[in-house]
């Protein structure tokens, strides 16, 4: 089928006729997998699949591997104007995945540690700032520029690699706060006080919203690679203003819980 003349897509990149053709395509391969009750298992899967390959074959790679998985079905849901369907397939494929690695960093943290590189050092680091109430990385002025950056890395690899690499990134930094979380509830004499609090509501809600924002560059992504109007300009002013929204309340409640959290963890840390 062909397809209307594209916007500039990078810059005065404009993608010749057979790219366009391609994209708009290979955004479908995955669109059966991301309708309804499929839809949940393809992101159960996406979410699951890889890692207990990895497990198996004792090999890292799960979250690139999830990643695309997940992409794919985003994909699919952006091509036929379905950005929210997208954001909920994306947060129940983070949330199955979150499952299984905590489940998995219960039971083997050490093969955990071998498929989750960086997760042990960040739970070093993290039990360091529960014991001394300090860690440069939780200074306002660090933290803030850190949010700044990651806001512009997820806007730049969002639409750059239409979600892939924003994916990716957001399995390993959940992965190693999925360990971090383990261990320190394994570490604690409120195994529940420390679930609760160990994965923080800042972090949850700077999730969400980022999620909202990159499900939306994907859209205006694809959109502008096909020559395709995928969404009207009032639902992603929605979308930017609920993500906007959401990073804003996790500064604010990071500003305000940081310390009474620190505080009930150490009161329960062993």
């Amino acid at each position: 089928m062909d397809l209307p003349a594209a916007a500039s897509w990078l810059g005065p990149l404009r993608p010749p006729p057979r790219i366009r053709d391609f994209a708009w395509d290979a955004a479908a391969v995955a669109d059966r997998w991301s309708r309804g009750a499929r839809g949940v298992a393809g992101a159960l899967a996406a979410g699951t699949l890889p890692v207990l390959i990895s497990l198996a074959v004792r090999l890292p790679g799960h979250q690139i591997a999830s990643a695309l998985g997940l992409g794919l079905l985003c994909l699919a849901c952006v091509r036929r104007g379905a950005a929210l369907e997208g954001i909920a397939l994306a947060l129940l494929a983070f949330a199955a995945h979150s499952v299984v690695v905590m489940l998995l960093a219960a039971h083997a943290p050490d093969a955990a540690a071998r498929l989750l590189p960086g997760a042990a050092e960040y739970w070093l680091k993290q039990r360091e700032w529960i014991r001394t109430g300090w860690d440069p990385e939780y200074e306002t002025a660090a933290w803030t520029s850190s949010h700044l950056g990651q806001l512009g890395g997820v806007i730049v690899y969002s639409y750059a690699s239409l979600g892939w690499i924003t994916f990716a990134e957001g399995f390993r930094e959940v992965d190693w706060m999925n360990y971090y979380c383990v261990q320190l509830m394994r570490s604690s004499t409120s195994p529940l006080t420390a679930g609760l609090l160990g994965w923080h509501v800042w972090s949850l809600v700077r999730g969400v919203g980022l999620a909202v924002i990159s499900i939306d560059l994907v859209s205006l992504s694809l959109g502008r690679l096909t020559g395709r109007e995928l969404s009207t300009a009032r639902a992603r002013r929605g979308r930017w203003i609920a993500g906007l929204g959401l990073l804003a309340l996790d500064a604010v409640l990071k500003v305000l819980l940081l310390r009474p959290v620190q505080e009930a963890l150490l009161a329960t840390l062993r």
